[in-house]
């Protein structure tokens, strides 16, 4: 991965709630409650998971939080999401997956419908 991706992306998902990139999908951070499972006699801790959805919010773009808390340029802003949306689709392309370092993989997933 692109070292300067990496940042990037992983300050995005550690200070953002949710976040979308053009041409890739939104995430979103979702948390579970603890569980107490009677019959083990244990506690889950609360989590949060990552949720993700190929649908783009425009309202969420991760340019945005470049503008705002990065204090980049808009333009500069723009290159680097372009960058980012080139890199995650071209690497889910080839190997099809795109691996985020301590966050997880997002994968490319193909529906196959038996009718």
């Amino acid at each position: 991965m692109n070292k300067n991706i990496e940042i990037y992306l992983h300050n995005a998902f550690r200070e953002l709630e949710a976040f979308a990139i053009p041409d890739v999908g939104t995430f979103r951070k979702v948390y579970r409650a603890a569980e107490y499972e009677v019959h083990a006699g244990t506690v889950k801790p609360p989590v949060v998971d990552i949720e993700f959805s190929q649908e783009v919010s425009h309202r969420l773009l991760l340019t945005h939080y470049l503008i705002n808390n990065v204090h980049l340029s808009q333009r500069e802003a723009d290159r680097i999401v372009k960058h980012i949306s080139l890199t995650v689709r071209a690497s889910i392309n080839e190997t099809g997956k795109y691996e985020i370092n301590q966050v997880g993989s997002l994968l490319k997933v193909r529906f196959i419908l038996d009718l």
